[in-house]
């Protein structure tokens, strides 16, 4: 009855749209490709979520104006769990704002506005700053992983010496390495590329890459290939 009386069933925000609606904003200064790729993740993995979670609950999810304080709020933890605190923070603004600007509903509250966003410094989910392994300490991790789980070494090769975050290294598929077969080429540090037809798309940013394999992953790639040929 609320719905009829305040014409939120009319003129409804699909999930699906967030994405295009977000690029069609007339602004002074175009989002950049990087900022582009982390909206439409977003938007995409909300929507998910969103499917997800109305499903548990009997009930459906698919525009705006159905997202729940709940909803909202778990979506929130979510990103928690998955990004430092300033990224999961970002992120989940820019569904707020999503609703903020988007949304159909007269008369509603906006059920991102009630989620208590904690957890900076004082939760111990601030900036994250990794420094980069040494030369000496990259040779003792091949070691230990080499000697103690063998099976692990592929997956920790190609995320030391590619730099993907680990669920792209679990998706990386054969289309999407170029090897270099010339003994010549090896040896002028050449082992060939990551990408190199249309870019390997990030799962973070959507931004497409190409990187260098290294020799490290090179080995195991050439070794495996070999392996599967026989």
């Amino acid at each position: 009855e609320r719905r009829a009386l305040t014409g939120q069933g009319f003129g409804r925000t699909p999930l699906a749209s967030l994405f295009a609606k977000w690029s069609a904003i007339k602004r002074q200064k175009q989002p950049t490709e990087i900022r582009r790729g982390i909206a439409k993740t977003t938007f995409s993995a909300f929507a998910s979520f969103a499917d997800t979670f109305s499903r548990k609950n009997g009930k459906s999810c698919s525009a705006l104006e159905d997202v729940s304080p709940e909803m909202a709020a778990a979506f929130f933890e979510k990103l928690r769990g998955q990004y430092a605190w300033e990224t999961a923070k970002g992120r989940f603004s820019l569904m707020r704002n999503a609703w903020r600007r988007f949304a159909r509903a007269t008369g509603e509250t906006n059920p991102f506005d009630g989620v208590i966003l904690r957890g900076g410094a004082a939760g111990g989910r601030g900036k994250i700053s990794r420094a980069p392994l040494t030369l000496q300490q990259a040779k003792r991790l091949f070691e230990i992983v080499r000697d103690n789980n063998p099976g692990l070494f592929p997956l920790v090769a190609c995320a030391a010496t590619t730099g993907l975050r680990l669920g792209d290294a679990v998706s990386l598929k054969w289309s999407d390495v170029t090897l270099e077969r010339s003994a010549a080429k090896r040896k002028k540090g050449r082992f060939g590329t990551i990408g190199v037809r249309e870019g390997l798309a990030t799962s973070k940013t959507g931004a497409r890459v190409i990187l260098p394999v290294m020799e490290p992953f090179a080995s195991v790639l050439l070794d495996m290939d070999a392996r599967w040929d026989d």
